[in-house]
């Protein structure tokens, strides 16, 4: 009877201590010993110094997991999380993941920063543009072509950038190349087919009679993408301005300007009748010189 009861008590302590190993393993960690590195939870119990993974319970508290870790698993990295190289003395490394980051810090366009987005947009007249892309992460690769050729119209350009752990993503950059437009809004200006000599490069003058309504008038633009008008051609007595207005493919406006004196029909009569009476004049002492010359031979 005696025996029995010195079995069945060793059993009773073997069992005991077995359960409280198994208690041990997977029990309450000490809240003040909870720590993280690396994206996991560590925690000790509050009768030993190892460690164990640490599983936040539905009451709050946190439960041992895995096995125990004899050593701070935490010990290798700083205070911001990252890992200390000159510390690596734990038996048990965590590995540390590597980075999915794929963003951008910075995208400059012939030294102008445009905005970060998925899709964004630069708009310039030049042919060509240089294009530096700079990633958040330094582990990242941005792959894009530094020096982009552009075609009038819309430009797409792809940036695409692969992540330290294979994560890829492409950014798509629209360059609009706007045309350069010119601004020759020189021209040739003819009246009656005789090319006008322009004063100050813009003006001239015209002495027309009363019989002419309008100036005949013709030009030839430099650029044929410039345009022209021909303003005020309808002429009255006295002083008039015509106005050739060129217009250059960008906008620019240059006025030829024909100032003309129109006279009136008894000015032009006087003006007859003193030309009538100079030419007979002219024509009367021509033979008056005719005539003494024979006079003489005689």
């Amino acid at each position: 009877m005696m025996k029995k009861k010195v079995f069945f008590g060793i059993f009773v302590i073997v069992f005991v201590i077995s359960f409280n190993v198994v208690e041990a393993s997977s029990g309450f960690l000490r809240k003040d010993s909870i720590k993280s590195c690396n994206g996991i939870t560590y925690g000790q119990h509050g009768s030993d110094n190892h460690w164990h993974v640490a599983i936040e319970n539905s009451g709050g508290g946190y439960n041992a997991s895995g096995n125990p870790i004899y050593q701070d698993p935490c010990a290798n990295f700083s205070s911001s999380g990252s890992y200390n190289s000159d510390t690596q003395n734990n038996s048990n490394p965590v590995i540390v993941p590597k980075s999915s980051d794929v963003s951008l810090n910075k995208v400059v366009l012939n030294d102008d920063e445009i905005p970060i987005q998925d899709i964004m947009s630069y708009e310039t007249k030049e042919e060509s543009v240089s294009l530096i892309v700079v990633t958040n992460d330094s582990k990242s690769i941005a792959t894009y072509d530094s020096l982009v050729d552009l075609n009038i119209g819309n430009n797409e350009v792809i940036i695409n950038v692969t992540a330290e752990d294979g994560t890829n993503k492409n950014y798509l950059l629209n360059i609009n190349r706007i045309r350069n437009l010119s601004s020759n809004n020189n021209a040739i200006i003819r009246v009656d087919n005789e090319v006008i000599n322009f004063n100050n490069g813009e003006s001239a003058v015209i002495n027309v009679l009363s019989s002419v309504d309008k100036l005949d008038i013709d030009y030839t633009l430099e650029d044929n993408k410039a345009k022209a008008k021909i303003i005020d051609n309808n002429l009255k007595e006295g002083e008039n301005k015509v106005i050739i207005r060129v217009t250059a493919e960008n906008g620019d406006v240059k006025d030829y300007i024909i100032n003309v004196d129109k006279s009136n029909f008894l000015e032009d009569v006087i003006s007859t009748i003193v030309s009538i009476a100079i030419l007979v004049g002219f024509c009367y002492l021509i033979y008056l010189f005719i005539k003494k010359r024979k006079l003489k031979k005689k």
